[in-house]
């Protein structure tokens, strides 16, 4: 019995270990979508919508009614509450993954509508965009340096899925 025990918890961890290198993804699709009723709740959908068709539908959503009944919320706020922190201060969108063993099974988007440098109304080009770039991490993609990829950490003005945007989702959900 012991034999057995200890390699229950050898298998466990080893099975641990062997998912932690990996990048974070949904284990399943469609991914069940909620966004919360807000006047710019259809350019969200709209970003959901370009990942899917762009992608070829390597990736889906399917939209629900109720929070409960998905797995990816999305919140709307005027304003980052996190500016006193350094690395928060000028972000405009925020994902918050839940992943046990590298697969997601939850994640909360948040998108802000006021630009933390001035306070003025983001503009809907702007908020598509960062809606785009926010579901790109919400679906596992990193960061690029590249400014034409909608991966890039910046607002500016990039409202298209690059090659390279798809690339890195392809690395992710079809690999060799």
């Amino acid at each position: 019995m012991k034999k057995f025990l200890l390699a229950l918890f050898l298998f466990v961890i080893c099975s641990t270990g062997a998912f932690a290198w990996r990048t974070p993804r949904w284990g399943y699709l469609p991914v069940n979508v909620y966004i919360e009723d807000h006047p710019k709740k259809a350019i969200v959908e709209s970003a959901f919508n370009t990942w899917q068709t762009a992608s070829g539908e390597i990736v889906s959503f399917r939209m629900k009614d109720a929070k409960l009944a998905s797995s990816l919320h999305v919140k709307f706020e005027d304003k980052n509450p996190k500016v006193q922190k350094k690395d928060f201060s000028h972000a405009v969108g925020l994902a918050a993954t839940q992943s046990p063993l590298g697969f997601y099974a939850k994640v909360d988007l948040t998108i802000f509508l006021l630009s933390p440098d001035t306070g003025r109304p983001l503009s809907d080009q702007e908020i598509y965009e960062i809606s785009l770039h926010e579901i790109g991490h919400a679906l596992g993609l990193q960061h690029s340096t590249s400014r034409m990829d909608i991966m890039y950490p910046l607002v500016h003005g990039q409202v298209f899925l690059s090659p390279n945007d798809l690339n890195m989702l392809k690395q992710i959900y079809l690999p060799d």
